[in-house]
């Protein structure tokens, strides 16, 4: 299990850990890549919850491709952030063959299904809980089911890299004609919208 950025509590490490512990897995470790000064909340909290021995702290890496390089080597990439506009770390995990975990909210939930990871609907603490623990598990005892996520992972990224530039090219031309229809009737109707 690999998470990946800054520890802030919106982006649901806490949640993660939570889950670990109560999974109980044995042959697992939980990864944190944050700096020392804004993990110390997250220290505590794996000391509190009895894990601190199953969890481990990278701090600063040299570069970007040192943090490729560990994300790579996890089995799974946990993303619970409760709101994300876009969360780019998920789609660099998705690139390295790394299912991912998250909500069904925000960009992750746009980005994630459930053949490239697992998404999950946020209900209660409890619930939610409950979901992920069970998720771990089935992981810890049988890792082809990460694998073969991660295969989809790839296979998404690639399709989306593949296909986007077009879309966006499309995107841009249909924007730039609803502006000219927009500023064309501004002119005609005398019409003044701030947007």
């Amino acid at each position: 299990m690999h998470f990946s950025g800054t520890p802030l509590p919106w982006k649901g490490i806490q949640i993660g850990l939570q889950a670990f512990a109560e999974a109980r897995l044995t042959g697992s470790e939980y990864w944190v890549v944050a700096t020392k000064r804004e993990r110390g909340w997250l220290e505590n909290l794996a000391a509190e919850l009895g894990i601190t021995h199953k969890v481990k702290f990278f701090g600063d890496l040299p570069s970007i491709e040192d943090v490729h390089k560990l994300v790579a080597s996890a089995d799974v990439f946990v993303h619970m952030a409760t709101h994300e506009a876009y969360g780019n770390v998920v789609m660099e995990a998705m690139a390295l063959g790394k299912p991912v975990m998250c909500f069904n909210n925000g960009g992750p939930a746009l980005q994630v299904n459930n053949k490239s990871g697992w998404v999950t609907d946020f209900t209660s603490a409890k619930d939610v809980t409950q979901q992920l623990v069970r998720t771990m598990q089935e992981i810890e005892a049988d890792k082809s089911i990460a694998v073969q996520k991660g295969t989809e992972a790839v296979k998404q990224v690639t399709y989306r890299c593949q296909h986007v530039p077009s879309g966006v090219a499309f995107l841009q031309s249909a924007y730039q004609e609803a502006i000219s229809k927009k500023n064309h009737q501004r002119v005609s109707d005398s019409l003044s919208i701030v947007s």
